[in-house]
């Protein structure tokens, strides 16, 4: 029972999004707490004690407060956007994994495979591509695909795929950021895209010019090693199924912007009725139906039962800031906020930067922290437009997303490469994190936000 129900709350939120009707709010709700009250006792490590302090303290602030109930059933349902987006968005992934692609990008990649620049480019590029759709399984291809190359920089390789991966959660609508902060501040996401995807190109370009010393290095390693570049020309049909690949890669977003463009649904909705049907229409017609049940079995099996932990946590970030906002500490929290550094634009934003990756780094994730910012901070009162505090958000959850410990796409890379995690998040990051952090609000000035 308790693996279906994250997949009744991400449809719940379909349903929600057809009718307003205060039963069905309930309903949903309930369904939430059953789901918390079966997964909770039995969750355990620092995700664990972090739910059971967002508890305590969601509970704490609700004392004493007269509308208690409406304002525990309001946060129930704060947050379901992200649980949609969690619990659908992997299933795009499935024409990936069905149709071949990884091979032919390898032999493509090892046509240049002692080339260090083109190394870190095409594994960025790659993981902020695939990561934009495929989310975390980026993470695991890319890994597999940089051993086309000679490069052996542990550096280079968790830099790549961390900032790759950052770039693409702070542009992509796949990713529960995008679906946070687009809900939240009812915001299209065509209004905020071009300036999101400009962020990330600043930030690899940036990264880039920070590894440039590493690659030198490399580079005279592998010179030093004698390596010679492949000969072997990539075949046509390599190039034909790459080709199929960026079809792909383009008919899912761009099914995604046509429904929200010409049909009355918001982007959570598209997003959700490309996943039911896209994939499902794509193997029916690549002929790998069978493929297709598989992944989806082992979504619903697999998958899933591994995402409970995080969607715990979003449900209940969602509670803790709606008590959070119906509480006195929301207003004394919005003043100081405005009275200590209203006065500066740029500082406000850096502000906002600190508070968000020092909450990662602390080993908080970045959804409950963003939740209160952008439930309890009108952007009207400090002088922010909503895609200049969009955009603030966003870049800033980018940054935190590298240099946090707490994050699964780290963790994943500190296994993968058999290296400490403390270089994977800190010590190889610490100079792009504090560069972008200060970078943001001057890329913010400059494009007139």
């Amino acid at each position: 029972m308790k693996k279906a129900i994250p997949i009744c709350l991400a449809f719940s939120y379909v349903a929600l999004a057809f009718s307003d009707a205060a039963w069905l709010e309930i309903v949903v709700s309930l369904i939430v707490f059953a789901f918390l009250i079966l997964t909770v006792p039995s969750l355990k490590g620092r995700a664990a004690k972090l739910i059971s302090v967002l508890a305590v303290l969601t509970a704490l602030l609700l004392i004493n407060q007269e509308n208690w109930l409406d304002t525990l059933v309001d946060g129930a349902l704060m947050n379901l956007t992200i649980v949609a987006i969690f619990v659908l968005t992997p299933v795009l992934g499935i024409p990936f994994r069905t149709g071949g692609y990884t091979n032919a990008l390898r032999s493509l990649l090892y046509k240049r495979r002692n080339s260090v620049p083109f190394f870190y480019a095409s594994t960025y590029f790659l993981t902020y591509i695939l990561g934009a759709v495929i989310n975390v399984g980026a993470i695991s291809i890319n890994h597999y695909l940089s051993g086309a190359s000679n490069v052996q920089s542990n550096r280079l390789t968790a830099n790549a795929l961390s900032r790759g991966f950052g770039g693409a959660l702070g542009w992509s609508p796949y990713f529960a950021a995008m679906a946070l902060v687009v809900s939240q501040l009812a915001i299209e996401w065509a209004s905020i895209a071009v300036y999101a995807v400009g962020f990330s190109l600043l930030c690899f370009l940036v990264g880039f010019l920070i590894e440039w010393p590493t690659m030198k290095k490399e580079t005279n390693r592998l010179q030093s090693a004698g390596e010679r570049s492949a000969q072997t020309p990539v075949s046509g049909r390599t190039w034909l199924t790459v080709s199929e690949l960026a079809i792909l890669l383009s008919a899912t977003t761009c099914i995604v912007l046509l429904i929200e463009r010409f049909s009355p649904f918001n982007m959570i909705i598209a997003i959700a009725f490309t996943a039911v049907f896209f994939p499902l229409l794509w193997c029916l017609a690549k002929g790998t139906f069978s493929l297709y049940k598989k992944e989806v079995s082992k979504h619903v099996h697999s998958t899933l039962p591994n995402l409970h932990t995080e969607i715990a946590l979003f449900l209940l970030a969602g509670m803790f800031s709606s008590a959070f906002v119906s509480s006195k500490w929301s207003d004394l929290f919005v003043q100081l906020f405005s009275q200590w550094f209203g006065h500066s634009p740029a500082l406000m934003t850096i502000l906002l930067s600190i508070i968000i990756v020092g909450a990662g780094l602390a080993g908080l994730h970045p959804v409950v922290i963003v939740t209160i910012l952008l439930t309890s901070i009108d952007p009207a009162r400090l002088d922010f437009s909503l895609p200049y505090f969009a955009i603030a958000v966003l870049g800033s959850w980018s940054i935190s997303n590298v240099l946090s410990p707490a994050t699964a796409v780290n963790n994943l890379i500190a296994h993968s490469l058999n290296e400490k995690l403390v270089n994977i998040a800190w010590r190889w990051n610490w100079v792009y994190g504090s560069v972008m952090i200060v970078l943001l609000p001057i890329y913010l000035y400059f494009t007139g936000l």
